[in-house]
């Protein structure tokens, strides 16, 4: 997207705020993605991520200071939050299926 729609586009979106619309126009609403391939949304989607990711370390970096303690604290986030996402993965299976395992495996 180019620098200057990008600019009008924020300046409009904060136009529509101001006035307390939950629900933004349709011209703020992002180009729809239905002609692209499967291979074209799956590379948008990662570039998307990836940007995330950036604006996550810079925030850590902000907070941190360094650079090595922003990487450290990044990495140690990651870890939880897969930890947390693989539990909570668990816990819908479990659910879903009906059968609730103790810590040690075995069906209860």
């Amino acid at each position: 997207m180019a620098r200057g729609r990008t600019c009008h586009l924020r300046r409009r979106y904060h136009e529509v705020m101001a006035t307390s619309q939950l629900i933004p126009p349709p011209e703020l609403s992002p180009p729809s993605i239905a002609h692209l391939d499967p291979a074209d949304r799956i590379r948008i989607w990662a570039e998307m991520v990836a940007e995330g990711d950036r604006f996550l370390y810079q925030g850590f970096l902000d907070r941190h200071g360094s650079e090595e303690a922003a990487r450290r604290a990044f990495a140690e986030w990651l870890e939880r939050r897969g930890a947390e996402a693989t539990a909570a993965k668990i816990r819908m299976l479990q659910a879903g299926s009906g059968l609730h395992r103790s810590v040690n495996g075995s069906v209860a």
